[in-house]
């Protein structure tokens, strides 16, 4: 670009070339501008939690009784057993949004899940971030998760979540032509950059803490994570302590279409 302003600003061209030379600078400026901004505004969009491109998002439902919808995302892996009874003692039904190919590889617990009431929700097939892909590719990975939550006996609402709360354009465009809701989360209390290290305690007084009526809660209680599941009944019981009841994604959603 500099090459082109010394030629056009060159003395032999007079005053009005060098007011074009003048003009094309200010437009190159505004356009480096836009290459830096515009994927950070994307990057933004693409992640948070309350807004994106098309169709329908929930984190969190606008109510005033004390409803809270205990999510878990991932799985299902060799630890289920331990989740169902953990939740089966609490009396609690939960949302499991399971990612298809651990229901393929485990296809046992996937039906655990059912039989023990709870709902499954769809996180792909290969938890991969929905970013830079097809419509093809979309409609593939939660096609084939879909499938999978069926096989599983599971014939209620399956509600999405995307991996790491990524949604780019397309997966939106997916979802509303399909009349699906993307749901996130209003009170997360893992720290990620700590995973299997972040102390029990930690977790339970940020999830009391940050509680509020109409939440959406997720935990990641798969993979070694024993400090996760060790939280969950902390945290019930204290948030029940406290008035609050824990209900499934759909009879949370229900409270939202009394509106």
């Amino acid at each position: 670009m500099s090459r082109l302003f010394r030629l056009i600003y060159h003395p032999h061209f007079g005053v009005r070339s060098r007011a074009l030379a003048k003009r094309v600078m200010a437009i190159a400026a505004v356009l480096s501008l836009l290459a830096v901004s515009i994927p950070i505004a994307m990057e933004k969009i693409s992640t948070s939690r309350t807004y994106q491109l098309f169709g329908g998002l929930v984190n969190h439902v606008d109510t005033e009784k004390k409803l809270i919808a205990l999510t878990f995302d991932d799985g299902p892996d060799e630890n289920t057993d331990q989740i169902v009874s953990m939740l089966d003692e609490l009396d609690v039904r939960a949302t499991f949004f399971v990612i298809g190919s651990a229901m393929e590889k485990y296809p046992e617990y996937g039906r655990t899940l059912v039989s023990h009431g709870h709902e499954l929700g769809n996180h792909t097939f290969n938890h991969r971030p929905m970013l830079g892909i097809s419509y093809t590719t979309v409609a593939k990975e939660l096609s084939a998760s879909d499938s999978l939550i069926r096989k599983a006996g599971y014939y209620g609402p399956v509600h999405f979540r995307p991996p790491y709360g990524k949604k780019g354009a397309v997966l939106p465009m997916y979802l509303r032509a399909h009349e699906r809701t993307t749901v996130m989360w209003s009170n997360h209390p893992e720290d990620f950059t700590r995973k299997k290290t972040q102390p029990t305690n930690e977790i339970v007084n940020y999830a009391i803490k940050h509680a509020k009526p109409g939440d959406i809660m997720i935990l990641h209680p798969w993979y070694g994570r024993e400090n996760i599941r060790s939280a969950i009944p902390h945290i019930v019981r204290e948030l029940r302590s406290q008035g609050y009841e824990f209900v499934t994604m759909s009879e949370l959603l229900a409270e939202k279409k009394k509106k």
